[in-house]
């Protein structure tokens, strides 16, 4: 079941990188023909919509690969890595975009308005708004948190190009001004993008503590295990998409040795195969005092 969804993200994610490339394309080539620096925006927008999914492809290969003699905690570290050069990449490619819309707003450019333009933003608008809800239904089966991101970098090109579209309109109404604000609000959509990303990233690379929810689960998983006399510490870290988590657990001191492992792997188990995202659970044993 499991391979079956992760196929179908994979396929999802080639599907969204081709359909992608064509509409950053048709959006970049009207844009230049029609003056539309909104509609160039929103292409630089869908080709970093490319980026992204080419990263979630590498992600969803690599999740995949065993650990090795070089690699034992996996290689799943390389997609947040891929992150933070993209969100960087998308940072500068935003404020870049932002510099040219308020000239083009200060200088007043022309824009010859044609009905390509009103239609390649409204088959933008559809398609990736289908998209978006594809990806993230995919996503949440498979607990990706790659494909939940793509997801909502669909959503928000979707919403770059509602507001493209009311520029043109704009335009149509003789209201030429609303063209290059629209250009500024798909710059603005951009950076929150790179933003989201780079937290995201940024939180799987420095080993951040899961939330509290998940703490407080562990906790009572543990505490209810049969031989636990209560938690003395525990310790979490995240791991890419997953979480590590450390625990000391207190037993009684006449117990065997033997027992106390048997109490310690219960614990194990029981955290692992009940908390989700928890990719592994390793548990210390403290006599109780």
């Amino acid at each position: 079941m499991e391979n079956s969804i992760n196929k179908k993200g994979i396929w999802i994610s080639i599907i969204s990188i081709i359909f992608n490339t064509l509409l950053s394309v048709a959006k970049a080539v009207v844009g230049a023909l029609t003056g539309s620096f909104a509609l160039i925006a929103d292409g630089v927008h869908s080709a970093s919509d490319v980026a992204t999914t080419v990263m979630v492809l590498i992600s969803l290969k690599l999740s995949s690969k065993q650990a090795d003699y070089d690699h034992p905690y996996g290689h799943e570290k390389y997609e947040p890595v891929v992150g933070v050069i993209l969100a960087t990449v998308l940072a500068m490619v935003s404020l870049d975009l932002a510099i040219e819309s308020v000239a083009k707003f200060v200088h007043h450019d022309v824009i010859v308005m044609t009905n390509m333009a009103v239609i390649v933003t409204v088959c933008s608008i559809v398609f990736k708004f289908l998209l978006y809800f594809v990806t993230y239904i995919i996503g949440k089966r498979a607990k990706s948190t790659a494909l939940i991101a793509d997801a909502y970098h669909h959503l928000s090109d979707s919403i770059s190009s509602i507001a493209v579209l009311g520029g043109l309109i704009g335009v149509m109404y003789g209201v030429p001004w609303l063209e290059p604000v629209a250009a500024l609000v798909v710059c603005v959509v951009l950076f929150k993008v790179a933003a989201d990303i780079f937290v995201m990233s940024r939180d799987q690379i420095i080993d951040k503590a899961a939330p509290e929810a998940i703490l407080r689960e562990i906790i009572d998983i543990a505490e209810a295990q049969s031989g636990v006399g209560r938690v003395d510490r525990l310790r979490t870290r995240r791991h890419a998409n997953s979480y590590y988590a450390d625990l000391e657990i207190a037993v009684e001191p006449s117990v065997s040795l033997e027992k106390a492992h048997a109490t310690a792997e219960r614990v194990h188990r029981a955290v692992e195969n009940n908390v989700e995202g928890v990719k592994h659970c390793m548990v210390h044993v403290n006599p109780k005092y």
